[in-house]
């Protein structure tokens, strides 16, 4: 006896005649889906739009600015032949890793030609907004391909595509919140596992591409992606087990070869170059331990990310345990609907394996220790195994919420799929197998419909973001920035070190004319391990005063003072800018605490130069400037 396809309807048939009409156009109704998407996505950041290089979100500087000189490095890199995945413009005179930083090549080399004409700010902005419309609409396509439902699809499109983790992290992480590969990966994978149609080498090639690309935006997405479907496929398998015929696994395991082929060909030598490549890192970037994670009441307890939400239940409970990151909140009127639907149709496979892995995934982002109410507890939970494989000790356990919303949105958009095609022809909600006929029960519409409208109430964003002007001194967008030497280094101030980036992007800004010391990445610290401390050059007294002074004025530890303003201070400045052969001192006269540093630099190398904005120093002593 021949077993059953697993790739039955994710939902019940359809008449052939209405297939055709429904995907006639698909790409019409891809683009209208991607409109109504990006016009909502328009509120998030009014009022800066996509391609705006006046303002950005949260401030100019910190993530926002070391991810906006990621956009800027790859085209820079290049068109210079250099090598994309490590600089020596930051950290200088050792350099940066890149392949250990989130440095989301594939979405610099997307817009390129954005950051080459107009600035790697604009650039920045567009993949801010367009993370919000790529992402549903990747959704919208895998379900309406999956279920032939429009609006099922629509609705996986909104929960997915502006959910509380696209929101989280759309503040400012742009490699995290661009997510519309993954449906993407899942569909392509349901294809290769639970299907007879097609080739199964040519979907392993597509799958493997999409794998690659997710790779070169986000290295950590992929990563638990191969988690998440690690574990899937151990689900599905047990639940099929009996039902699996020989030709079916070895369809997939030939899909599955094939995509890991395709992924080793293209991500052997960055994956190489992270763990062996120019000044890497030996060990953890951040100990699976101390990861931030999610509460065990994280999905149900509504966050300041949300417009309608209790202010006292904010206050006493949300933000104590919530992050800015913290994705795992759905909502009780979703989570109530989503168990509605999979109890209705618990006979389709497919939700009851969307529900599984929504459990799955929200069990991992709760993190090693189990936390209720902001109390962590002593119960240990399957993420801290991870911290047992390299390379996966560095994950953050509560962006695995990706995967808890992704698999709710599945769940629910199946529901109503199926849902609908028991109101609109009984006959047609089964395949034909001599199963009863299935009619809607009115209560379950009416159950579904009133947690509908509450799910939408409570999963309307706080928005629109907070931006500020990114307020670069014109210096670095005139031509007047051609008195820094090309390709000389450059001391700054604030000097780049954590949240104080400001001058790496005024690198971005000037097409990466200068170097500088410093910088905002982890890179690779004496020990051989990974730091985001910059390298303290000799004599180690000039930067430890430059990022003293910076962390006394800006968080007020007034308790640590930084080194007073001498004679020996002056000197060993220019000792400093003489052994690292430093052409441009530049400083910020409006940031906090430059007072003294003024005074330090104007004592050892004379007045400054007022220009564009900035105080520049151009003659260093012993050097002649050309």
């Amino acid at each position: 006896m021949q077993a059953p396809d697993l790739l039955e309807p994710v939902v019940g048939s359809e008449s052939p005649h209405r297939r055709v009409a429904l995907y006639r156009r698909p790409w019409v109704v891809l683009l209208g889906a991607f409109v109504i998407y990006g016009l909502i996505a328009l509120v998030a950041y009014w009022p800066l739009f996509p391609g705006d290089s006046s303002r950005m979100p949260g401030c100019a500087c910190g993530d926002q600015a070391q991810e906006v000189w990621f956009i800027s490095w790859i085209p820079f890199a290049l068109s210079h032949g250099l090598n994309p995945l490590f600089s020596g413009w930051l950290n200088f005179p050792y350099g940066v890793n890149l392949a250990q930083n989130t440095s989301m090549p594939l979405l610099g080399l997307l817009t390129a030609p954005l950051t080459t004409l107009v600035s790697p700010i604009a650039s920045y902005n567009l993949l801010l907004w367009l993370a919000f419309p790529a992402s549903g609409t990747a959704m919208f396509a895998v379900v309406r391909k999956w279920t032939g439902s429009t609006a099922a699809a629509v609705i996986a499109g909104l929960l997915y595509g502006f959910s509380a983790y696209t929101i989280g992290q759309g503040f400012g992480h742009v490699m995290l919140s661009f997510v519309p590969l993954p449906p993407l990966y899942f569909y392509q994978l349901h294809k290769i596992v639970a299907g007879r149609e097609g080739s199964p080498r040519r979907q392993g090639l597509v799958l493997g591409l999409i794998a690659v690309a997710q790779y070169f935006i986000a290295q950590e997405i992929l990563a638990t992606l191969i988690i998440v479907t690690a574990l899937g496929l151990i689900v599905l398998a047990g639940a099929t087990c009996r039902r699996v015929s020989r030709a079916l696994l070895r369809r997939a395991a030939t899909g599955l070869i094939y995509a890991t082929g395709v992924v080793a060909v293209f991500v052997a030598y960055p994956l190489w170059f992270a763990v062996s490549g120019a000044d890497h890192a030996s060990g953890s970037v951040r100990p699976v331990i101390n990861a931030t994670h999610v509460d065990l009441f994280g999905p149900v307890l509504p966050t300041h990310a949300q417009r309608f939400a209790p202010h006292r239940l904010i206050v006493d409970y949300a933000s104590k345990f919530s992050n800015v990151e913290d994705g795992s909140y759905i909502g009780a009127p979703l989570l109530l609907l989503a168990i509605l639907l999979a109890v209705r149709y618990r006979s389709n496979r497919w939700i009851r394996l969307c529900a599984v892995m929504a459990a799955v995934a929200f069990l991992l982002s709760l993190g090693p220790r189990l936390s209720v109410l902001t109390h962590k507890t002593s119960v240990p939970l399957p993420f801290a195994l991870l911290a047992r494989f390299p390379l996966l000790d560095n994950l953050v356990a509560d962006r695995l919420s990706l995967y808890e919303v992704l698999f709710v949105s599945l769940a629910v958009a199946l529901g109503i799929a199926e849902l609908i095609r028991d109101v609109r022809s009984p006959s047609l909600s089964r395949r034909a197998r001599h199963a009863p006929t299935r009619r809607a029960n009115p209560y379950v519409v009416a159950a579904v419909a009133a947690l509908g409208v509450l799910t939408a109430v409570s999963l309307i964003p706080r928005w629109p973001y907070h931006t500020v002007p990114t307020a670069t001194p014109s210096l670095f967008r005139s031509t007047l920035v051609k008195q820094i030497p090309l390709d000389s280094a450059v001391l700054a101030y604030p000097f780049p070190y954590g949240d104080n980036d400001q001058s790496m992007l005024w690198q971005a800004v000037a097409d990466m004319r200068f170097k500088q010391p410093g910088g905002f990445a982890y890179m690779r610290g004496k020990n051989g391990k990974p730091t985001l401390a910059p390298a303290n050059l000799d004599p180690t007294i000039v930067q430890r005063f430059l990022v003293t002074e910076e962390t006394t004025q800006t968080a007020g530890t007034a308790e640590v003072r930084p080194p007073p303003v001498t004679n020996a201070l002056a000197a060993d400045l220019r000792t400093y800018l003489a052994r690292y052969h430093i052409r441009a001192v530049i400083e910020d006269p409006g940031f906090k605490g430059s007072a003294d540093v003024s005074r330090l630099f104007s004592e050892a190398l004379g007045p400054p130069q007022l220009s564009g904005g900035v105080e520049i120093w151009l003659q260093m002593p012993g050097q002649a400037n050309t």
